[in-house]
């Protein structure tokens, strides 16, 4: 390993390592925690200074992992609050995900009320992953009328936010209210409908409804 000498330096090649860990898809990225974990350890040993990008950046990572350590978030958090480090709206928004993968419903009210009290009017992501934090706790009403707030919000829905909720629905099994909200999915003129149409499937498969099935099909060649 190159001795580079010097608490700057060494302080701005770990950075530099960390920011490369963090830079990927979240897909990609999942598989770099480890090392991240690593290189904020060397910062912590080495008494070297961890800016908030850092705890923001690793607090990302650990979002990401479908078994989230939740212990490991929160002690990143806290010691975040006793750095003097105030919580920006990405780490917020990587603990929502976090909260989502678990279903974790009071810590992620709690978060919401801070996204919410941050200034700016709130992108469709985090209205995404508290859709999904309802689903998880089989309140899939919930999630719809969280679905229809962002519509009303933010004056349309994403596609991305149409493929949650009806997930969501699809995965609730209220046939009725799946259908209706692909129909109006379809007239959005949004694209694409393909995983929507997936999750009809499933849907229809698990429910023995063997006709609706055969004619989801044909509308998604």
């Amino acid at each position: 390993m190159i001795q580079l000498g010097g608490n700057q330096r060494r302080l701005s090649l770990h950075n530099s390592l960390f920011r490369a860990l963090v830079s990927g898809s979240g897909a990609l990225s999942k598989h770099h925690l480890k090392q991240a974990e690593i290189i904020f350890h060397n910062l912590v040993t080495s008494r070297l200074e961890i800016h908030k990008d850092i705890y923001g950046g690793l607090i990302w990572l650990h979002s990401y992992p479908d078994t989230i350590d939740r212990e490991r978030i929160a002690e990143l958090r806290k010691e975040m609050h006793e750095s003097g480090i105030e919580e920006t709206r990405e780490v917020l928004l990587s603990v929502l995900c976090a909260c989502s993968k678990e279903g974790s419903l009071d810590e992620a009210e709690g978060v919401w009320l801070k996204l919410q009290h941050s200034g700016n009017k709130l992108p469709s992501l985090p209205y995404a992953y508290k859709m999904e934090v309802y689903a998880k706790v089989a309140e899939h009403m919930k999630s719809l009328n969280l679905f229809r707030e962002m519509q009303e919000r933010l004056g349309s829905a994403t596609v991305a936010a149409y493929h949650k909720i009806i997930e969501v629905i699809c995965k609730a099994q209220d046939v009725e209210l799946a259908e209706s909200l692909m129909a109006e999915f379809k007239n959005s003129g949004l694209k694409p409908l393909g995983p929507s149409f997936v999750d009809m499937m499933n849907m229809y498969f698990n429910l023995g409804l063997h006709d609706k099935l055969e004619s989801a099909f044909s509308q998604c060649q």
